[in-house]
């Protein structure tokens, strides 16, 4: 027979027999085929606030203590529920028609009894009847993936374990005492505040030698909010693919993503594509894909902080402005934490995790956004007007400050030593650092204007010299003025290198003042777009606007 919670729901006797495993049976009583030889039933009924989409926990045993939560589609198709024998339910492929038709009649017949849960796919914040539930926190919405058949692994590895005051005992002496992890931790919380607060995602990216401290600077980053223990699931490997990473921190949603070991990757080596790389997480949203049907996969979304560490800088000389102001770059030449110190970390978090970021989230719940968004607005004008730090960087910077002051009202044993603007100066951007797009713009000017026979003009005459690119005159007036340049990317690039420039480096800055021209390309914005030039030529070319060059 069925546990107690089977003798709620209603089953049909004239079409089944439950008194030893569960037989169909005809109008008399005749066993016509078996759908399960163990007890098996649906026992809650999950449904995402986003998608409308089912799923249902099915339970088998004896005492249905065996379980697994599966999409409505699975349960409905016989050639897919054996699947779920993987997890050790009780189904084979001659049972799996009559199981379908079990699961199907008990759920129809007892729409009122067997439980209904709302779900969500995401975690972090999410909005539910008016008002923003955290999840895996939440008392409300229950964490499921909303397809195929459930893995609980992220769920049990973001569910808080352990005890805050071992928690804080052993970590709130290297924060207090250490400014890297004072940035650590307050980026770590900071991350929630992302959505919320309608930032823009960004990453903390920590560099140096092996053996420094920081895969455990990572791992303590992590632990705020969920299992620094690598074979749990929430910390992954930089050598994934970007669809996969970009997958996990859509799923993460608002918690910090921590990607380890940068240099496993290619791509986030000096020259072979870290912009690509960082810029694709840092937009906050996944490629858009189609299902094998053709219908449009939903695209995934983040908005949060993510951690990543490695050997070797990510940002050099070519490194592009939007790349530079997503990411807060931290090389680390000396060692961060001793052998001893690491080990006394990890031992302690690997059992001990999720439970500050619990209590910090209880903090912000209760918190006015509008007055947050105030705070790090006054906080970000103030590193601006006496430190000079560049826009972007000084609203990530600000918004740590404003975490940190929120982690010292939730945390009394912090607010003897509070995260502060000198502890984050040294890994911040200045307008010192975009001075030097002014002086490479003017040296284009000058490198232009000395080569000018090298381009053709809008009356088709060609260069006396090389082909370097074209020019607009206004005829209007005295001297003749160049109105607009077309340089070749390449030509341009070379002679920018020779002045000890790279173009790479300014562009963005270049394009947000007006001083060429930003084209779309695929969906993404780029300073450059194919020209004809001379004899029906076609050259990719960065258009230079109101030149207003005197020849």
């Amino acid at each position: 027979k069925f546990p107690e919670i089977a003798n709620r729901v209603y089953i049909n006797a004239q079409k089944w027999d439950c008194s030893d495993g569960i037989k169909r049976v005809n109008a008399k009583g005749e066993c016509v085929g078996i759908a399960s030889p163990k007890p098996i039933f649906p026992v809650v009924r999950y449904k995402d606030i986003h998608t409308g989409k089912e799923s249902i926990k099915m339970a088998w045993g004896p005492k249905l203590t065996e379980c697994a939560t599966v999409s409505r589609g699975i349960l409905a198709s016989g050639n897919k529920v054996v699947a779920l024998a993987d997890n050790g339910a009780p189904v084979t492929s001659n049972t799996a028609r009559y199981l379908v038709d079990f699961i199907s009649d008990v759920i129809e017949e007892n729409d009122n009894k067997i439980p209904m849960v709302f779900s969500t796919s995401t975690f972090g914040w999410n909005e539910y009847d008016g008002k923003c539930e955290f999840v895996p926190y939440s008392d409300k919405l229950q964490f499921t993936s909303g397809s195929g058949i459930e893995d609980d692994t992220l769920l049990k590895a973001l569910t808080p374990k352990g005890n805050l005051g071992k928690w804080m005992d052993t970590v709130t002496k290297h924060r207090n005492s250490n400014p890297l992890v004072r940035i650590f931790l307050a980026a770590s919380l900071t991350s929630c505040l992302v959505g919320r607060l309608h930032l823009s995602p960004f990453f903390v990216y920590i560099w140096g030698q092996s053996g420094a401290g920081k895969s455990v600077l990572l791992s303590l980053a992590a632990s705020v909010w969920g299992s620094p223990n690598t074979e749990d699931g929430y910390i992954k490997t930089a050598n994934s693919t970007l669809n996969a990473l970009a997958e996990h921190l859509s799923t993460l949603n608002h918690f910090p993503g921590c990607i380890d070991e940068c240099q496993t990757r290619k791509d986030t080596r000096i020259g072979d594509g870290a912009d690509d790389f960082i810029m694709q997480l840092a937009q906050g949203i996944g490629r858009s894909r189609l299902n094998s049907d053709g219908s449009q996969r939903k695209t995934g979304v983040w908005r949060s902080v993510s951690f990543l560490n490695g050997e070797n800088s990510i940002i050099s000389n070519e490194t592009g402005e939007g790349t530079r102001n997503r990411v807060i770059d931290i090389h680390c030449p000396n060692v961060i934490l001793d052998s001893s110190d690491c080990a006394s970390i990890m031992r302690c978090i690997s059992n001990n995790y999720g439970v500050v970021g619990q209590a910090f989230v209880s903090t912000i719940a209760s918190q006015d956004m509008q007055q947050l968004a105030e705070v790090i607005g006054v906080y970000a004008d103030q590193l601006q007007a006496e430190h000079g730090v560049t826009g972007k960087h000084a609203t990530i910077a600000a918004s740590l400050l404003c975490a940190d002051d929120l982690a010292c009202a939730t945390f009394p044993e912090w607010d003897k030593c509070r995260l502060t603007a000198d502890d984050l100066l040294p890994y911040l951007m200045t307008t010192g650092d975009l001075n030097k797009a002014n002086e490479a713009y003017t040296q284009a000017r000058a490198i232009i204007a000395e080569n000018i026979n090298n381009f053709v003009d809008v009356y088709g005459t060609l260069p006396t010299g090389r082909m370097w690119g074209a020019f607009n005159r206004c005829e209007c007036n005295e001297p003749e003025i160049v109105t607009d340049v077309y340089v070749i990317t390449s030509v341009l690039r070379r002679e920018l290198k020779k002045a000890g420039y790279v173009l790479g480096t300014f562009v963005d800055t270049w394009m947000d003042r007006g001083y060429i021209e930003a084209f779309t390309e695929d969906g993404k914005r780029t300073y450059q777009k194919m020209k004809h030039l001379a004899h029906n030529q076609k050259f990719r070319c960065v258009h230079f606007r109101n030149y207003d060059t005197e020849h």
